[in-house]
């Protein structure tokens, strides 16, 4: 196997991702996507890419500027009920930051911002048309870890763990 660099910001990171949150209505906001899941602004489908270390991953950018948490979970929970994925992950990337990966699945986190990895440890109790989104399982229903980035390099995990 050849070893080539890939890489994206913002959308271009997205698309690495199995799973994307491809926008075909528009942009949704945590607010929205937690209140309404299967708002039609909700729309997760498998990316066009495949890339067999980020298998069933959902990535959204621009993370804590623009307060994307809420809807990056309604998205996993989407995964869970509408596509059939057992344990979505999620990789939350600031701006201003870059998630490297080698062939080995190790990571490392590049630049200002911080990176947020998250990975479902529950279904969730709610996720229903017209309902809002209840995800909480005794404060059990998803694992966060993130790591602050460098400029050298911030050693996370290896992904493939």
């Amino acid at each position: 196997m050849k070893k080539v660099p890939i890489g994206g910001t913002s959308a271009g990171c997205a698309v690495l991702s199995d799973y994307i949150f491809d926008a075909a209505k528009g942009s949704v906001t945590s607010v929205e996507a937690l209140s309404h899941p299967y708002d039609t602004l909700v729309s997760v489908t498998k990316s066009f890419i495949a890339i067999p270390i980020l298998k069933n991953v959902i990535a959204d950018q621009h993370y804590a500027q623009r307060k994307r948490q809420g809807r990056h979970v309604s998205f996993m929970a989407r995964m869970i009920k509408d596509l059939g994925v057992v344990s979505p992950k999620g990789i939350g990337v600031d701006e201003k930051t870059a998630v490297c990966i080698d062939e080995l699945g190790n990571m490392k986190v590049f630049g200002k911002g911080t990176v947020y990895f998250l990975s479902a440890e529950n279904l969730p109790e709610q996720c229903e048309v017209g309902k809002k989104l209840i995800w909480n399982n005794q404060q059990k229903a998803i694992r966060i870890i993130s790591f602050q980035a460098t400029k050298e390099g911030t050693l996370a995990f290896n992904l493939s763990a």
